[in-house]
């Protein structure tokens, strides 16, 4: 079946059978969108593109597959071994080379202004005052600075993961270690991140609003009549001052990977809850155990060093800081890469749709995002006869994907070890289960945690839509967590995923706040039910049914 209309990706069990292939719901869930479906297209090239350019030893990219709305990845292997170390050699003399070696996170600051530059004037662009041509160029420099800005998130992120596999092989040769030990969870905590600094202002936003004596109207008000409330008022107008600044730099953060659903500048009403949950109370902080974190890595680094050969102890260090600089990464691009580009096409699209919709063209402004942005600017140039057809068809289609099954493996399973061996961003985040649950008691074991134990009610949630739904105190289960779900951290008592592996976003993230995590258990969204009374035990990665 076509995806979106286009017939590329399809996976064929007898063509792709042979091969494992990862399901991409690691990264975003579905359902995703002809726009996203380009994102495909631009991850494909922009791995490809990468791996080539630091010359990654064991693989030259990813093939990809749809099924069911979801994308799957394979590692494309390089099975040669002389290629395999002629590669290895080009790959740490281009990392020393342009810096990698010596600062990664130097390194990937480097391109934020460039990122910066980019986004700015698109975010900028005036949409109400622009004429349907010039609305028109907009979205096609919108899909092209998408294009570009994919060029240089997967460079960066292949470098740093580059490193952070070259320093697994160190671990296991110097310390016999893996990443799945404490010690490396402890080596990759301490770090702050824009994610970090974003979920900090919103507690500080909670303090000004008690401090004004605000408090009553967020407790007494919904999310939505919250400003209106405020605005009646001179303290009440001095916070929505506050706001407006804080949304003015962190208002781009959608709900989820991608356009399907509003970013915070459409629906305030997002952050406004998040704030009300901080007043309300408990609401952990991410910096909370900072200071507890950055004293323990700091002690585990000179701890690890200490036993590492003399000669290889430099070397060691540098490839140290590049796994450390992944976890930076990952919680810090989003702010300059697809938070920003992604809400610039989301944006342009919903003003297209909405003309679109004055014209009677299109239903409903939202349904623009189910076109190809050149759907978009031919419906715009007045050939809309074909838009409502193609809209009707593709909701259809979403549908079906959200409802359809989206297991975490298609192919042969039986090969998953072999290709996460040899692709470095793979490997870093996703694993299989250290043991069977029947064999420890369990109800599901991980793959890898962050350390704590804790109780409580499970909240299985299947779709962002869910997250409201979350209640302070329970145990969140789902397929994956990605940055946009930080703010229910938290609230949160602990994290299991069906997905995931030593440096997953809900690993490292849990840590920072302190709490419990199980990652990597393939289906306890499936064995877990919601309100189930559970145990999470991320020191030994197995959770318990309690009842």
């Amino acid at each position: 079946m076509a995806f979106f209309d286009i017939k590329a990706y399809d996976y064929d069990e007898a063509r792709d059978g042979d091969r494992c292939w990862l399901s991409g719901a690691l990264w975003a869930f579905p359902p995703w969108t002809p726009i996203m479906r380009q994102w495909l297209d631009i991850t494909g090239f922009g791995i490809w593109k990468a791996y080539e350019y630091w010359s990654i030893p064991g693989t030259r990219g990813w093939d990809q597959r749809v099924h069911n709305g979801v994308f799957y990845i394979s590692a494309m292997e390089i099975k040669d071994e002389n290629i395999r170390k002629e590669r290895e050699k080009k790959f740490l003399e281009h990392a020393n080379a342009k810096g990698l070696l010596d600062d990664a996170i130097k390194y990937w600051d480097s391109f934020k202004p460039e990122l910066d530059r980019i986004s700015r004037p698109l975010l900028n662009f005036d949409l109400q005052r622009s004429n349907d041509a010039e609305l028109s160029n907009h979205i096609y420099e919108c899909a092209n600075a998408l294009r570009l800005m994919g060029v240089i998130h997967y460079q960066v992120m292949a470098g740093i993961g580059g490193l952070t596999f070259y320093f697994r092989d160190l671990l296991k040769k110097h310390l016999n270690m893996s990443m799945q030990d404490p010690e490396f969870s402890t080596l990759i905590s301490g770090f702050e991140t824009k994610l970090y600094e974003a979920n900090k202002e919103i507690i500080n936003l909670a303090e000004r609003a008690d401090k004004l004596g605000l408090k009553h109207v967020f407790l007494s008000q919904n999310s939505d009549t919250i400003l209106s409330e405020l605005a009646k008022t001179e303290n009440g107008n001095k916070w929505i001052s506050d706001f407006h600044n804080f949304m003015e730099i962190y208002g781009i953060r959608p709900r989820v990977q991608g356009v399907f659903l509003p970013t915070w500048v459409e629906m305030p009403s997002i952050p406004l809850g998040e704030v009300k949950k901080a007043i309300s109370g408990p609401y952990a902080a991410p910096d909370q155990n900072r200071e507890a974190l950055i004293k323990k890595r700091e002690e585990t680094e000179k701890e690890l060093l200490n036993k590492i050969p003399v000669n290889d102890r430099e070397f060691f260090r540098k490839m140290m800081r590049g796994a450390q600089a992944w976890t930076v990464f990952n919680e810090d691009h989003p702010y300059y890469t697809e938070f920003p580009f992604f809400a610039c096409l989301r944006l342009a699209s919903i003003e297209a749709g909405t003309r679109l919709n004055q014209r009677g063209i299109l239903e409903n402004p939202e349904d623009a995002i189910l076109l190809y942005p050149v759907e978009i600017q031919v419906a715009l140039h007045g050939y809309e006869s074909a838009v409502k057809d193609i809209v009707a068809r593709r909701k259809e289609e979403c549908e079906r994907y959200i409802k359809a099954e989206h297991p975490p493996f298609l192919g042969n399973p039986e090969r998953f070890e072999e290709m996460v061996s040899v692709d470095p961003i793979l490997s870093i985040g996703i694993a299989k289960p250290i043991g069977k649950p029947e064999d420890l008691g369990a109800i599901v074991v991980g793959s890898a945690g962050a350390p704590g134990v804790a109780e409580g009610n499970a909240r299985v949630i299947l779709s962002v839509n869910q997250l409201e739904d979350i209640l302070p105190g329970e145990i969140l289960v789902t397929v994956s967590t990605s940055p946009q779900w930080v703010t229910v951290f938290g609230v949160i008592k602990g994290v299991v995923t069906d997905l995931g592996g030593p440096l997953a976003h809900a690993l490292v993230v849990s840590r920072e706040y302190g709490m419990p995590c199980v990652v990597g258990t393939l289906d306890a969204t499936k064995k877990i039910k919601n309100g189930q009374r559970i145990k999470i035990d991320g020191n030994g990665y197995v959770v318990y049914a309690l009842e």
